[in-house]
C-alpha cells in the first residue's frame, strides 16, 4: 500500500499556535520558548531524543501540563491559555491518540463510542440501535470493520489504535489531533495502513501533529517537521527542504566522546570470586575479543521475541535499542527470567539454565537484573535505603548488621547516594538517587552477567554519569553487560557492541565504530 505523501504546501491557516511556550518543573526548565504552528490539513512531525521536550510539550497543548506565565497558545486564532485544561481542549476540538490506545477493556465497540462521545437517549433510554449504526458509520471511514458488540480487550493494537484515531475525529469536530506516537507498537504495514487513514483525516482540514520516533514516518507522510533537543526548538522545517543525515544531526546534536565517561573503582565487594582475584589483568586486557563468552542466549523466544540469539563476553558491554514495543525491553527480562522463555536456551559460563527457567534460577547462575520500572520494580518506598539494598541477598546477611552498613556505604560511596541515610525511606529519594541505589544493590549481587533495562531513563545528568562509569567500571573488571536503553547517547558511550531489535528479531548489529548516538538513531 503506497501512503500519499506529504502535501506540496498545507493549505491552511494556522488551527494551533504556541509562541514562546516555556514549562518549568522546580528548577527545571524542560521547555525553553517553543514556538509551533500546525496549519489547517498538514501534518506535523514532531520528533527528538528521550527527554527532549516532546512529551511536556504535547502535555501544553492538550491541556495536561499548564505553561510558564508569558507562554501563550491559540487554537484558531483564540487564546487558551489561562483556565485551560484537557475539558477545555476536548470542548474546542483538541483530540489525542496515545501510544498505548487506553481503552476499557470491558466496553463493547459501540459503548466505547457512547462514553466518548455520547449516547443517544430516548426517553431517558439509551438508543442501542442508533448507537451501533453511529459506531458503523464512525469507523467506516478509516476501513474499520469491526462488530459494534465486539469488546475493547480484544483487540488487537492496530485495531486500538485506529479505534482510537476514530474517536479522536469523533463526529467530524477534531480540530487539532495529537498523535503521541501511535504506531510505535505497530508493525510497519499496521502503520502505513493506519498513517494512510491519518492521511486522509489530514485531507478533511484538521491539524494533525504526529510525534514518532521512527524517520521514514517523517518523509513519507508529514508536509513540515519540528525538532526538540534539550527544550528548545532547533529546526522547523518543510519535509521537502531537510533530508535524513540533517534530520539526524539536528535530533543528537554533536557527536558525544565515547571515552568522556570515566570508570569507577569498583569495590571488590561487587565482583565475583574469580573476577575480584583477575580484576587488575581484566582491566588491562583491551582485546576483549580474546576473552571467552560468559553468557550465551540461543533462540530466545517469549511474548514480543523470537529466535533471538547472542553472546557476550567478560568485560564486554553489548546494548540493546529498539523502539516502544520492538520486545527490545523483554530481551532483558527473559534473560533474567522474569518472562519465563517459551523455548530456547541461556547458558551462564558452564552452567545450561533449565527450559522456562524463573528468577531464583538466573540470580543461582549469577544473572542480575536492574528493572526499567523503579517505581514499581525497582525499590519499596516505605522501606529504608538499607532494607531496600539488603533484600535481594537477605539471607547471606542473618544478624550480621556491620556487614550490611559496610556494604550500604560502599555503595553510597562508589555511586554518590544523597543523602547517604540508611534509615530514610526509599520513597523520599530524588528519581536519580533511588535509580543509583538500586543499580548498586544488584551490583551487590556479584554478577557474572549484569543486564540493565533503560538504567537512565529519567535521572539527572548528574546520576547518570556515575551511573555509566560504574557500569564502564564493572566492564573493565571482567564482567558481562547487557544494557538496553531508549537513549542512543547513552549506548553510544557505552557499548562494544549495539544490536538493534525490530518486531522482535534482531534486525542488524552495530560494532566497534559505527557504535555512534547518530548510527543507533537511524538504524531505529
Amino acid at each position: 500500500m503506497a501512503l500519499p505523501g506529504p502535501q506540496p504546501a498545507a493549505p491552511g491557516e494556522a488551527r494551533v499556535r504556541a509562541e514562546g511556550l516555556s514549562k518549568t518543573f522546580g528548577s527545571a526548565r524542560v521547555l525553553k520558548d517553543v514556538d509551533l504552528e500546525i496549519r489547517g490539513g498538514e501534518i506535523h512531525a514532531l520528533v527528538g531524543a528521550n527527554g527532549s521536550g516532546k512529551s511536556t510539550l504535547v502535555k501544553c497543548v492538550t491541556g495536561v501540563e499548564r505553561p510558564d506565565p508569558g507562554s501563550r497558545l491559540l487554537i484558531d486564532g483564540r487564546e487558551v491559555l489561562g483556565h485551560y485544561s484537557t475539558g477545555i481542549a476536548h470542548d474546542i476540538g483538541v483530540r489525542v491518540v496515545h501510544q498505548e490506545a487506553p481503552l476499557i477493556d470491558g466496553l463493547t465497540l459501540a459503548e466505547t463510542v457512547g462514553h466518548n462521545n455520547g449516547f443517544p437517549t430516548r426517553f431517558g433510554m439509551i438508543r442501542r440501535r442508533r448507537l451501533e449504526e453511529t459506531t458503523r458509520e464512525m469507523f467506516k471511514p478509516l476501513g474499520v470493520d469491526i462488530p459494534p458488540g465486539t469488546r475493547a480487550g480484544s483487540l488487537s493494537p492496530p485495531e486500538r489504535a485506529m479505534v482510537m484515531l476514530a474517536l479522536a475525529l469523533g463526529s467530524g469536530e477534531g480540530k487539532a489531533i495529537v498523535l503521541d506516537e501511535p504506531t510505535a507498537s505497530l508493525t510497519s504495514g499496521d502503520a502505513e495502513r493506519f498513517l494512510l487513514a491519518v492521511r486522509n483525516a489530514a485531507g478533511h482540514d484538521a491539524a494533525v501533529l504526529l510525534v514518532t520516533h521512527r524517520l521514514n514516518e517523517v518523509f513519507e507522510i508529514c508536509d513540515r517537521v519540528t525538532v526538540l533537543r534539550d527544550g528548545e526548538r532547533v529546526l522547523q522545517e518543510a519535509t521537502s527542504e531537510v533530508d535524513t543525515e540533517r534530520l539526524i544531526d539536528e535530533i543528537v546534536g554533536p557527536d558525544v566522546d565515547r571515552e568522556a565517561v570515566r570508570a569507577a573503582r569498583v569495590p571488590e565487594r561487587f565482583l565475583p570470586a574469580e573476577l575480584a582475584s583477575e580484576a587488575a589483568s581484566a582491566a588491562g586486557n583491551s582485546d576483549r575479543a580474546a576473552r571467552r563468552d560468559v553468557l550465551v542466549a540461543k533462540g530466545l523466544t517469549g511474548e514480543a521475541i523470537e529466535n533471538v540469539s547472542l553472546a557476550v563476553s567478560g568485560g564486554e558491554i553489548v546494548g540493546i535499542s529498539g523502539l516502544l514495543g520492538s520486545g527490545a525491553s523483554e530481551v532483558c527480562r527473559l534473560l533474567a527470567g522474569v518472562i519465563p522463555p517459551e523455548s530456547g536456551t541461556v547458558t551462564v559460563g558452564e552452567t545450561t539454565l533449565p527450559a522456562g527457567f524463573g528468577v531464583r534460577d538466573a540470580m543461582a547462575a549469577g544473572i542480575s537484573l536492574v528493572p526499567g520500572d523503579r517505581l514499581r520494580e525497582g525499590g519499596i518506598a516505605n522501606l529504608s535505603l538499607l532494607e531496600n539494598m539488603t533484600l535481594p541477598n537477605l539471607p547471606s546477611y542473618g544478624h550480621n548488621r556491620s556487614r550490611q552498613r559496610s556494604d550500604f556505604e560502599q555503595v553510597v560511596g562508589v555511586l554518590d547516594v544523597k543523602p547517604p541515610e540508611p534509615r530514610r525511606p526509599f520513597g523520599t529519594l530524588s528519581g536519580g538517587n533511588q535509580q543509583k541505589l538500586i543499580v548498586g544493590k544488584w551490583a551487590l549481587m556479584q554478577p557474572r552477567v549484569f543486564v540493565l533495562d533503560d538504567p537512565t531513563v529519567g535521572v539527572d545528568p548528574g546520576a547518570r554519569e556515575e551511573i555509566l562509569a560504574l557500569l564502564h567500571g564493572l566492564a573493565d573488571a571482567g564482567t558481562a553487560l547487557v544494557v538496553h536503553s531508549t537513549e542512543p547517547e547513552d549506548l553510544a558511550r557505552l557499548a562494544h557492541r549495539v544490536l538493534i531489535v525490530r518486531e522482535g528479531r534482531i534486525a542488524s548489529e552495530l560494532r566497534g565504530e559505527e557504535v555512534t548516538e547518530r548510527a543507533i538513531t537511524a538504524a531505529n
